[in-house]
C-alpha cells in the first residue's frame, strides 16, 4: 500500500501530520508523508517556505521591538511622575519625627534616581535602561510577611495578590512604607505592571539591532 495521498497539504500541514502521525500502526502513511516532504525539498519549496517563514519572524519580531521602543517615552513618564509623587507624599504627608529621616532618605534616593532614568530614557541614553529596570524592580514587589512591611511607591501598580486567597487589584501608592514588627495580615503583591515595563525596556534594548538613540 501507498499510504494516504498527502499532494494536497501545505508543508506545515505535512510536518504536523507526519509528528502526528503512528509509523507503528500507520506506517505507509508514516512513509508517504516523507516521501511528499522529501519531493518538496527537491522542488525547492521547502527552502522558499523556510526563507519565507524566517522572514514572518523576524518582521514580527521588529514589530515586537519598535513597540517597545515606543513605550519607553511612557516608562520615562511613569518614572518622573512616581517620583514627584514620591516626593510629594514625604514631604507633605505630615509624618512623624520617628518616620522622617529614614523617609527623606529613601525619597531622596528613589525621586533621584526615577527622575535621572525617567529623563535619561527621553533622551535616549544608553544607561537610562538600566537605572530604569532597577528603579521598576524596586516597584515589583509589595509585602506583609513575618512581622515586615515594605510597600514600595509606584504611582500606580496592578497587583497579583497571594495571602488569604488570590486577588487582583489596582492601586495608587504615592507614599511609602517600611515597617519591622507590624502586626498585620500576611500578604505578598507583585505589580504586573512594573514587571511588564521591565520586560519592555529588555524587549526594546535588542543587541542585534543598532541603537535609536
Amino acid at each position: 500500500m501507498s499510504g494516504q495521498d498527502y499532494s494536497d497539504y501545505s508543508i506545515l500541514e505535512l510536518e504536523e501530520a507526519l509528528r502526528m502521525v503512528d509509523g507503528r500502526r500507520y506506517p505507509e502513511n508514516e512513509a508517504a508523508l516523507k516521501r511528499e516532504l522529501e519531493a518538496r525539498r527537491k522542488s525547492g519549496e521547502y527552502e522558499r517556505f523556510l526563507a519565507s517563514s524566517r522572514e514572518k519572524a523576524e518582521r514580527k519580531r521588529l514589530e515586537r521591538i519598535g513597540f517597545a521602543r515606543r513605550l519607553r517615552p511612557l516608562i520615562a513618564v511613569y518614572l518622573l511622575l512616581s517620583a514627584l509623587a514620591c516626593a510629594v507624599a514625604v514631604f507633605m504627608g505630615g509624618l512623624s519625627p520617628a518616620e522622617q529621616a529614614p523617609a527623606l532618605i529613601v525619597a531622596l534616593l528613589f525621586t533621584g534616581g526615577a527622575s535621572a532614568a525617567g529623563v535619561g530614557l527621553l533622551l535616549g541614553k544608553a544607561w537610562a535602561h538600566w537605572a530604569a529596570v532597577a528603579v521598576l524592580a524596586l516597584l515589583v514587589l509589595q509585602f506583609q510577611l513575618g512581622g515586615i512591611v515594605f510597600n514600595p511607591p509606584s504611582l500606580l501598580g496592578l497587583y497579583v495578590q497571594v495571602g488569604g486567597g488570590l486577588f487582583f487589584s489596582a492601586g495608587f501608592e504615592l507614599g511609602f512604607e517600611f515597617a519591622l514588627g507590624a502586626d498585620v495580615p500576611t500578604f505578598i503583591a507583585i505589580n504586573v505592571l512594573a514587571a511588564a515595563m521591565i520586560l519592555y525596556l529588555f524587549v526594546a534594548r535588542n543587541p542585534a539591532l543598532p541603537a535609536d538613540s
